[in-house]
């Protein structure tokens, strides 16, 4: 038997998920040389200092939602990190995560990482969830 996701349901998890508590995912940047996989956890990471390298999400920040193909998606303004720690500092991505820091929620790896950012050096990214629909795996 196939479950049938409904595209506002699809939505739906998804702001759930962004919503995280009514606080929004923190995103914040990994310092480890590490590529993501499936059993990673929080500790898996080596997370860059929160001065710096951690943002919260917000879901009103998630002004584009749709649903194309069985795949919702939502996706956020982009978020600037700015390091401000005095000097350079090598990020490899960056991980989601829920505002008590029990759930990893994703990870993305930098495709050109390492990335070398100077102190004053920004890194920018589009804050963006996705799932689909089982019929479509």
């Amino acid at each position: 038997m196939v479950q049938l996701f409904i595209d506002d349901g699809l939505l739906f998890c998804l702001q759930q998920i962004a919503n995280a508590a009514g606080a929004g995912m923190y995103w914040r940047l990994y310092t480890s040389n590490t590529t993501p996989a499936k059993s990673d956890t929080l500790a898996t990471y080596t997370l860059a200092a929160t001065g710096w390298g951690r943002i919260q999400v917000a879901l009103a920040s998630f002004t584009l939602q749709q649903v194309a193909a069985d795949i919702g998606s939502i996706q956020a303004s982009n978020i600037v990190f700015t390091n401000t720690t005095g000097g350079s500092i090598t990020v490899y991505g960056y991980v989601i995560y829920e505002p008590t820091g029990n759930k990893l929620v994703a990870a993305a790896r930098f495709d050109a990482a390492p990335v070398v950012v100077p102190n004053g050096g920004t890194v920018v990214v589009t804050p963006a969830l996705g799932d689909a629909d089982e019929s479509t795996l």
